[in-house]
């Protein structure tokens, strides 16, 4: 009778140990960080956050999925920056190669002289 009384009340849901979408992070995170100088660090950064958060959710043990946040977000910081100089750096070495003004001004003068001259 004692069992009957305990079957029939809902039981809580526990939170397992499994530490496998954790693990699955920070490998993804370790990857990323790998991968920082390609794009396709972008997508294991997506794929390592999705797995994280997964991880926090379910289970108890956060410590993998903690991990591969910092590793996605370490990867992050490292390819915005590489980024952002060869942005700049191709930009201004782009600026450099730019004929001046005063070259095109003086070939315009010429160019509308000598067609003066032919009229």
């Amino acid at each position: 009778m004692d069992n009957n009384q305990y079957q029939n009340q809902p039981q809580e849901k526990r939170k397992s140990d499994n530490n496998g979408f954790g693990i699955a992070s920070l490998i993804l995170g370790c990857c990323s960080v790998l991968l920082f100088p390609t794009c396709i660090n972008f997508i294991l950064i997506v794929l390592s956050v999705v797995f994280a958060v997964l991880q926090m959710l379910h289970n108890r043990s956060k410590g993998m999925a903690i991990a591969g946040l910092c590793a996605c977000g370490l990867s992050l910081i490292l390819s915005l920056i590489m980024w952002g100089m060869v942005f700049f750096m191709g930009f201004s070495e782009a600026m450099k190669e730019l004929p001046d003004r005063e070259f095109y001004e003086e070939y315009y003068d010429d160019f509308r002289y000598n067609e003066i001259q032919e009229l």
